[in-house]
């Protein structure tokens, strides 16, 4: 059949003929030569970029090598990350560069701060936020004192210390008729004067640094109580 010339509609096809064709195309011997497989490493690779192999075997197991471990650590040098877009922690980014000691995110939650009379920025750990709640907070940590044994309406008292601090004083009369005031520093900011109690309170609050001071016109002092 190899030897015959085919002319369309003319030449008799031979049953022999398909015969041959049926035992070719089921036969288990391929029509065509098989082809060479080659390994990766006989394969010849262009060295570009960062990699150096001569043939793709060699180039897969430099990338193989040189890659970050998906955990634990591996990667150094000096990276360049830059963030863009709206990410909800990128506007955060920029304050992990205050971090007095912060290496990454983790350690920046503990990070050493400066002391709460420094006003500088840094990382506000906990202890931080305890000492400016401590030393600067009105009624954090304060509590109501009777301090009537150490008060007079003579003596001018100052606040010492780096928070206000609030006096109430109760004065009173045999009688009717009760006047008298608290002066801050120069002002005159609480007073009374009736007469027709025998008994009556004030309260004042002093800032830190401030001085104060009671003036009894009309009666006697009954009870002193500070809140500090």
């Amino acid at each position: 059949m190899s030897d015959t010339t085919f002319y369309d509609g003319a030449t008799i096809i031979m049953a022999d003929w398909l015969n041959e064709v049926n035992d070719h195309v089921h036969s288990s011997t391929p029509i065509s030569p098989a082809v060479t497989v080659h390994p990766a490493s006989v394969i010849a690779n262009t060295p570009a970029g960062g990699i150096a192999a001569t043939t793709v075997q060699a180039a897969l197991n430099e990338l193989d090598t040189d890659k970050v471990p998906l955990n634990g650590t591996g990667a150094t040098g000096t990276w360049a990350i830059n963030v863009s877009g709206n990410a909800a922690t990128a506007t955060l980014a920029a304050n992990a560069s205050l971090a007095v000691n912060a290496t990454n995110a983790t350690n920046a939650t503990t990070s050493t701060t400066q002391a709460s009379s420094v006003r500088t920025t840094a990382i506000a750990t906990t202890a931080f936020v305890g000492d400016v709640m401590e030393d600067y907070s009105y009624g954090y940590n304060q509590t109501y004192q009777d301090v009537t044994g150490s008060r007079d309406a003579v003596t001018t008292f100052t606040n010492s210390s780096s928070r206000p601090i609030t006096a109430y004083v109760a004065v009173t009369t045999a009688g009717t008729g009760v006047e008298f005031f608290l002066t801050v520093d120069t002002l005159v900011p609480a007073q009374f004067r009736s007469l027709q109690v025998s008994e009556a309170t004030l309260n004042v609050t002093i800032p830190p640094g401030s001085t104060y001071k009671l003036t009894i016109v009309n009666g006697t002092l009954l009870a002193w109580f500070e809140l500090k």
